[in-house]
């Protein structure tokens, strides 16, 4: 089933590549993903270039974007709720490389869920690590590396929370 997922995903991205990021367009792509996709939400749009994998442990709630050079690796379970936003070049992974002996470069690998809560948004170049559970309306700055709770409300600049108070 893994091999299917993957090969229906390369497939969608490899045929729709070359049309342009438009909303419509976008729902369709997010519309073919959601076949194989855990749970689907209305409204997801996805880029173009947007790199998906292991869909089928992604749950993504409504309105949902993931945007140009998005990479998802889902392993194990990877949850957007309603709203959130990944904006270009993000990276979103569940799963990362164990020390095996004196090597990590091995077929071993440790699994954490990965949740994204409601109307949060991941700004450009920005990493979100196995186990990071970020809360409602949260931001993560533009090329940050998140792994751990971020509280509800919070933003995330300079590898810590400076504001989780917003109105």
């Amino acid at each position: 089933m893994k091999k299917i997922n993957l090969f229906f995903c390369y497939l969608i991205r490899i045929s729709l590549i070359w049309l342009p990021d438009l909303p419509a367009l976008m729902r369709f792509r997010g519309f073919l993903y959601g076949f194989f996709m855990g749970s689907k939400g209305r409204n997801l749009q996805v880029a173009a270039s947007a790199n998906i994998r292991g869909a089928c442990f992604l749950s993504v709630g409504n309105n949902v974007y993931i945007g140009p050079n998005a990479f998802i690796l889902a392993r194990h379970r990877v949850v957007l709720e309603d709203e959130v936003m990944l904006a270009m070049n993000t990276v979103v992974v569940d799963t990362n490389h164990k020390l095996s002996g004196c090597t990590y470069r091995s077929l071993h690998s440790q699994s954490k869920p990965v949740v994204i809560g409601c109307g949060s948004w991941i700004a450009a170049n920005s990493v979100v690590l196995p186990g990071a559970v970020i809360g409602r309306a949260c931001l993560v700055a533009a090329v940050e590396s998140v792994r751990g709770e971020l509280p509800d409300k919070s933003i995330f600049i300079g590898g810590k929370v400076v504001a989780n108070d917003r109105k």
